[in-house]
């Protein structure tokens, strides 16, 4: 006798202890499989048989015979819950019913503006001419000097002066804002039997449990928000919704002025009209300077060394509009 005909026959006999266990009360039943049941690899196999792969197949769900759901709720079923966004699988045997979330993440609806750094440079230096060593008596008005060799006179063969660095325009660019991302923190997944599965006496109900989901809760499911069955055993609820509907919308990001320092450079004056013969170098922290004695009233200057830029522009904007709505709810109702 073949090992296949000689599993027929115990069916009788799992038939009869299925019968005892419903008998017993609430508990679980379980479809073992025929690989479980004593197929071995290398047994002999009738005509059309395919050989043994080795694959250990994945273990079917229990029944476990429960109070049934009420006539207009569905279940009972089996509950997967994750603390994220993400649904998780129904094991193997079981489908999946319905999908959802809850809770939102809480924060503002609107990422917070920020600004880069400023642009601006600091390539101009205003310098005063004054008669004289000690910057008394100014003989010329302010005049700017950059980086590019430029006629300077001089009011005397022997000056004084003082040259301060100023910011020219500049801007920082906008960025972040827009819309805050508001996922769920808590997801569920309802599943129920794959095939019919109905093993459980009078009165009570089968409900699915898998060696893939222990942790899975027995519940009902009704579309919409509802409270639990009056009377009912399933009476934790909790609310899953199947989508969210996003209106919102955030103001653009803006930057203020840039409040930008500029320090450190230097200014150096030239004998020459093409800024080849050193005459001095002036800092430019506003502080009078005195210049050695020119070979000429006229002569030429420039900023000889890069200046520092530090500051930093104001973010303003990335303000919320709108709301964000959780839809197509669905109550569970579980046991405790």
């Amino acid at each position: 006798m073949s090992l296949r005909r000689s599993f027929l026959l115990v069916l009788p006999a799992l038939a009869l202890a299925l019968a005892c266990n419903a008998v017993s009360g609430i508990g679980d039943v379980v479809a073992e499989d025929p690989i479980d049941a004593g197929l071995e690899s290398g047994a002999a196999l009738e005509d059309g048989e395919a050989a043994d792969t080795g694959a250990v197949p994945a273990p079917p769900p229990t029944c476990t015979c429960v109070a049934p759901a009420p006539a207009d709720w569905t279940g009972p079923i089996a509950l997967l819950e994750s603390a994220d966004d993400t649904p998780r699988t129904c094991p193997t045997g079981l489908t999946a019913l319905a999908t959802g979330g809850s809770d939102l993440t809480p924060g503002p609806d609107c990422q917070p503006c920020t600004c880069g750094a400023p642009t601006g440079t600091c390539t101009t230096a205003m310098a005063t001419i004054f008669t004289g060593t000690m910057c008394v008596t100014p003989c010329m008005n302010v005049r700017p000097i950059t980086t590019t060799c430029t006629p300077q006179p001089y009011c005397a063969t022997q000056s004084s002066g003082n040259a301060t660095l100023v910011r020219d325009g500049g801007s920082c660019a906008p960025s972040a804002g827009g819309v805050r991302p508001r996922p769920w923190t808590k997801s569920a997944t309802s599943c129920g039997f794959t095939s019919p599965f109905s093993d459980c006496p009078s009165g009570l109900a089968c409900a699915p449990r898998s060696a893939g989901a222990p942790d899975a809760r027995t519940c009902i499911m009704k579309t919409g928000e509802h409270a639990c069955p009056t009377g009912s055993p399933y009476s934790l609820r909790n609310l899953s919704y199947g989508k969210l509907t996003d209106t919102r919308s955030c103001t653009a990001c803006t930057c203020g002025t840039p409040n930008v320092t500029c320090t450190n450079a230097t200014v150096t004056f030239y004998n020459d009209s093409n800024c080849q013969d050193v005459a001095d170098s002036w800092s430019t922290s506003g502080s009078c300077d005195s210049i050695v004695t020119f070979n000429d009233v006229t002569g030429s200057a420039k900023i000889t060394e890069p200046s520092t830029i530090t500051g930093s522009c104001a973010a303003s904007g990335g303000n919320a509009s709108g709301s964000i709505t959780p839809e197509e709810p669905t109550t569970y109702c579980c046991l405790p």
